[in-house]
């Protein structure tokens, strides 16, 4: 699969048309969830699996101890993110944090109306994985082959985490629940 590099405010708008997306779709599914930061990053990568294309925008896998992760999208996240994902758990927080995304997303490129639709097609098939606690989607990830041989690779290595390469996130199957 061949990358173009992209800019950083073009990986930034498909990380927020995709947190965007599992935030509005928690509201509806399971308003009652309390939303970590590990759901988003379990999602991305299960997102991923089932549709490989999204490996064109979100594009840098790795294999860390409890989970694979897009590795910008963790830098996000634990970064100048971390205040806003926190507050999560307040309903009423989740709805000004919805139309703040929503105001800052850019759905008019076409690799972001594509972004948006894979995503939003993705989410419709996998609306059982919204009910699962944070450590139940650990455990699911736990069960692909791409992150079981990279991460068992970086241990023999010494290592505590590796890029998953993308042939082996494209050869995996998307195991359902």
């Amino acid at each position: 699969m061949t990358m173009e590099k992209m800019d950083n405010n073009q990986k930034m708008n498909y990380f927020i048309i995709f947190t965007y997306l599992i935030l509005k779709n928690y509201n509806e599914i399971n308003p009652d969830k309390f939303i970590e930061r590990l759901d988003f990053m379990k999602l991305q990568f299960f997102c991923v699996v089932k549709n490989n294309e999204l490996l064109n925008y979100f594009n840098n896998q790795c294999a860390l101890p409890k989970w694979p992760i897009e590795s910008d999208f963790y830098n996000r996240i634990t970064s100048f993110w971390f205040n806003w994902f926190e507050s999560l758990i307040n309903w009423d927080y989740r709805k000004k944090f919805l139309t703040r995304l929503e105001s800052r997303m850019n759905k008019d490129d076409d690799s972001s109306k594509k972004v948006y639709s894979i995503v939003e097609q993705c989410i419709k098939e996998m609306k059982k994985f919204f009910y699962l606690t944070t450590d139940e989607l650990v455990i699911h990830s736990h069960r692909y082959n791409s992150w079981i041989t990279t991460f068992n690779k970086a241990l023999a290595e010494g290592k505590k985490s590796a890029p998953i390469k993308h042939n082996d996130i494209t050869e995996e199957k998307f195991i359902d629940i």
